[in-house]
C-alpha cells in the first residue's frame, strides 16, 4: 500500500521487475510483460492466461518457456515472485 502511495518507487519496482525484457524490441518485450502479469494473477492456469491474452494455450506455453529462459529461476523462488507480484 505504501509503495502504491509513492509513484516513482512503484516505477522503479516496475523496471526492476521487467529488467530481464530490456534486451528484447519493443513489442516482444511488452507481450512478455503482459504474459508474466497474466502468469502472476493466474499460476499454473494456461488456459486462463491464454483467454486473458486472446491467445491460443500452445502460445502461452511458449512465452513461459520464453519467460523463463529471461528470468532464470526467479520464477520457481517464492520470494521473487512476490517481488514480481
Amino acid at each position: 500500500l505504501v509503495v502504491r502511495a509513492d509513484s516513482e518507487a512503484l516505477a522503479d519496482l516496475r523496471a526492476r521487475a521487467l529488467t530481464p525484457l530490456t534486451g528484447l524490441a519493443a513489442a516482444p518485450a511488452a507481450r512478455l510483460a503482459d504474459t508474466l502479469r497474466s502468469w502472476l494473477l493466474h499460476p499454473g492456469r494456461r488456459d486462463e492466461i491464454a483467454a486473458e491474452l486472446f491467445v491460443s494455450p500452445s502460445t502461452v506455453r511458449y512465452r513461459l518457456r520464453q519467460l523463463r529462459d529471461l528470468y532464470g529461476d526467479r520464477l520457481q523462488d517464492p520470494r521473487s515472485i512476490a517481488e514480481l507480484t
